[in-house]
């Protein structure tokens, strides 16, 4: 029996700690960067005729893939980088946010592949 998932999707976001000087020794410590699985989400490809949007801000921006979000989502930053988990497979790929929006009942943001 198929059970149909909306969001079958898994979206990762990247955190980032700063480096630092220790303060006992004096010595520079290098910053680390690390993946945390965010949420569930669903995906929706770009069509090949049309990669190009206008986004809230007036720009035109190409993406390979739209992300709809829940309307209780942060908000992510353009230049981001995030990764995608597709269905609950160990692929994971690396995607640049190009553009997000908050709509009343759900966001919608736009990557590109690195």
């Amino acid at each position: 029996m198929a059970i149909l998932n909306f969001q079958p999707h898994y979206l990762w976001q990247e955190v980032v700690t700063e480096g630092h000087v220790d303060r006992e020794t004096g010595d520079w410590i290098d910053g680390e960067s690390e993946w945390q699985k965010y949420l569930k989400c669903d995906i929706t490809p770009a069509m090949d005729e049309n990669r190009l949007v206008l986004i809230p801000d007036g720009s035109v921006v190409e993406y390979d893939y739209v992300v709809h979000l829940p309307q209780t989502c942060r908000k992510f930053e353009v230049g981001e980088r995030v990764k995608l988990t597709m269905f609950d497979n160990d692929e994971e790929r690396i995607y640049t946010v190009t553009g997000f929006h908050r709509y009343q009942l759900k966001c919608k943001m736009w990557i590109k592949g690195i």
